[in-house]
């Protein structure tokens, strides 16, 4: 799979860059991955406003959910704390200041 065919249009339409690694692993085609599953269009849509409503002032692209619970997997495009590139394993519904479950320096 193209990183471009995956991307949400509206994520193409802001011109975001993935990391190389990423890309990489998109083109294997997996949806699955240890207790996570790759969101689709809708779901990273929804899953993008849903996390900006509750946690605002951080630009992220949700590219993945846990099966078994809330956890949601983003990509920072944007983000005061946070280098771009960087993954957030973010729990939706968690109060603001403590929704960051993991912090993965590179998608590599």
């Amino acid at each position: 799979m193209n990183v471009l065919d995956w991307l949400p249009c509206a994520f193409v339409s802001e011109r975001v860059h993935v990391p190389p690694a990423f890309a990489q692993w998109l083109a294997t085609g997996e949806q699955y991955f240890g207790g996570w599953f790759l969101l689709d269009e809708r779901g990273a849509i929804a899953n993008r406003n849903n996390l900006g409503q509750l946690y605002p002032g951080r630009e992220i692209l949700p590219f993945a959910r846990r099966c078994d619970s809330d956890d949601v997997a983003c990509l920072v495009l944007n983000d005061p704390k946070y280098p771009h590139g960087t993954i957030l394993l973010i729990h939706d519904g968690a109060m603001r200041g403590v929704e960051v479950e993991m912090v993965i320096n590179s998608f590599a």
